[in-house]
């Protein structure tokens, strides 16, 4: 069990695609204290929901091909699956936003998740993908806080954006590759940065 009160931190990963950088899978993981152990880091990806054989296109995404689905998982999962089983290499941002936050969004993302039991969703390449989808769940928190930009279509440039509103940290940009942790943890012990900015 999670409990939103315990927050402590977000971050985003972006996964290029194609289009020179300009599209990617972003997803996003949150951080909970040290005594949640291995599971301290639980992530959300919006995704496509295919059936056994189907395969993802941008065409299929814009005719109502495939229902949306919201996969949690643990980060380690989210991450060695697509870095060692699919060698997407993937970026790494801590979001800079207040811990007040935090908690609202977790919840506001989980009651999402629940109302897709009861009424199934169509994703939509342009207006619901897994970037603009949690956009939109952040807004439903805090009205405007992430205005309408053309990187929520062009989703590859999420991160440019979010950093010009303020809300990534980017001296904690790291990449993520099967080199990289080859040799390094997933995450060190202890991660610690300053207090975010405030949600305009």
């Amino acid at each position: 069990r999670y409990d939103p009160a315990d927050l402590q931190g977000l971050w985003l990963y972006e996964q290029g695609l194609g289009l020179g950088g300009r599209i990617a899978h972003t997803f996003l993981v949150f951080e909970f204290p040290e005594q949640y152990g291995a599971v301290r880091w639980l992530g959300l990806s919006v995704e496509t929901r295919r059936e056994l054989g189907e395969e993802y296109s941008l065409l299929g995404g814009l005719l109502r091909k495939f229902e949306v689905t919201h996969l949690w998982a643990t980060e380690e999962d989210l991450v060695t699956r697509r870095v060692e089983f699919l060698d997407y290499p993937l970026v790494r941002y801590r979001v800079d936003i207040p811990g007040e936050y935090l908690g609202p969004i977790f919840r506001q993302f989980a009651e999402e998740t629940a109302e897709l039991t009861d009424t199934p969703r169509w994703y939509n390449t342009l207006t619901t993908n897994c970037t603009n989808s949690l956009v939109a769940y952040v807004n439903a928190v805090e009205p405007g806080a992430i205005p309408w930009h053309p990187s929520f279509i062009l989703t590859g440039t999420i991160d440019d954006y979010l950093a010009e509103l303020g809300y990534l940290d980017l001296e904690s940009t790291q990449p993520v590759t099967q080199g990289w942790l080859a040799e390094n943890p997933l995450r060190r012990p202890i991660e610690r940065f300053p207090p975010g900015n405030q949600m305009k």
